[in-house]
């Protein structure tokens, strides 16, 4: 099984909704991006042999460019070219049609909500949820590769199963429930958006249940995996991430969008440079069989690097952020502790870990060991 060959183009943080569970709340509309400097991301990204992207704000729609992007990037000789997108401006089917001829074969659209109400309220702009329903009949019509996200919360988790019925009738290749995450500026958000995964994880199962005849790939993201005992297949952590070709690779993501990263040291220089700090604190924190599994996967983006450090950049990005995530003394008996990511520290810190229980099975080692079997029918 391939590493992803899939990385995010930022488009700058420009949007036209407000998302209550937005990462980037507290930045909406400020970081821009100019043309050549979206073109030269997209340069790098295939330089380091990235295939795929996602065109991502904000709302990458808002930008007039984004037609141009689009052409340059399948000019460069990019396979899949998606968008980011909530849906308001390619419920005109015109403006969707324009994309598609300069070259966009993707869209992921973002589905909060089973109904108006709910979905215009957590995007925070009245009419959102027709018009997200309108790019999905959209999709459909002109046959253009779709996938769907669905940020699980507090106000629309008892209601999954029904914005999974919504979801059926559009035959996505994929779809995503994302437990709420407190990444980038969200952490203060949540206790008012985040539900706890013991509740969760019933109405999850059941929205699984629904799909599963008609999509080829339905992922529970971030949801540890005591809670989705006989769905494990389904659930997608860091460790999945880097082995899911709809999922970005973090290494590559953090010198494309670092706009001094390709000027102040070259990607040897930035790996050998994070190798070397975590080094120690790697050795005490990974087990060989983790290493091992990622060697077993092959180099994926990184072949024109030497051998050591495709592997290295995939172990640092995912240390890094598993740094944050918090484990009870129970979960170190539990069979998935070693494909596991546990829980986020804030959610630990609002939440508490007293609903972790272990699960007391045969041990799972490799991060793919229920996953492999299932990647065989994704699209």
């Amino acid at each position: 099984m391939e590493i992803t060959k899939r990385v995010r183009i930022s488009t700058g943080l420009k949007c036209n909704l407000n998302c209550a569970f937005c990462y980037y709340n507290e930045e909406l509309n400020t970081q821009t991006y100019s043309k050549d400097e979206i073109k030269k991301m997209l340069d790098i990204a295939f330089r380091y042999n990235i295939r795929d992207i996602d065109f991502s704000g904000g709302e990458p729609t808002l930008r007039k460019d984004l037609p141009e992007l689009i052409s340059y990037a399948k000019e460069k000789g990019f396979r899949r070219i998606c968008i980011i997108t909530n849906g308001t401006r390619t419920s005109k089917s015109d403006y969707l049609k324009s994309l598609m001829e300069a070259g966009l074969n993707e869209i992921l659209i973002s589905l909060h909500g089973h109904k108006a109400e709910v979905h215009d309220e957590l995007v925070e702009a009245k009419g959102s949820f027709n018009k997200m329903l309108s790019t999905l009949e959209n999709c459909v019509q002109s046959g253009i590769r779709l996938r769907t996200n669905t940020v699980v919360n507090k106000k629309n988790y008892e209601n999954l199963e029904d914005v999974a019925r919504i979801i059926k009738d559009f035959k996505p290749i994929a779809s995503n429930f994302i437990c709420f995450n407190d990444w980038i500026n969200a952490a203060p958000l949540t206790k008012q958006i985040a539900i706890r995964y013991s509740e969760a994880a019933e109405y999850i199962k059941k929205a699984i249940d629904v799909l599963s005849p008609v999509v080829s790939k339905v992922s529970a993201r971030y949801i540890p995996f005591c809670f989705m005992e006989g769905y494990e297949r389904h659930v997608c952590h860091i460790s999945q991430n880097l082995f899911d070709n709809d999922e970005w690779i973090d290494s590559v993501k953090r010198l494309v969008t670092d706009r001094d990263a390709e000027k102040n040291m070259s990607y040897y220089e930035y790996l050998n440079r994070l190798w070397n700090e975590s080094r120690e604190d790697l050795k005490k924190h990974l087990t060989e069989k983790e290493y091992d599994c990622v060697l077993s996967r092959g180099e994926g983006p990184f072949s024109n690097l030497e051998p050591g450090l495709a592997v290295q950049a995939h172990i640092i990005e995912n240390y890094a952020k598993r740094k944050e995530y918090h484990k009870s003394a129970r979960c170190l008996q539990c069979s998935f502790n070693e494909i596991c990511d546990g829980i986020h520290d804030t959610y630990y810190k609002n939440f508490s870990d007293g609903e972790l229980e272990p699960v007391i099975n045969k041990t799972a080692c490799d991060p793919m060991e229920y996953r492999i079997e299932y990647s065989k029918q994704w699209k």
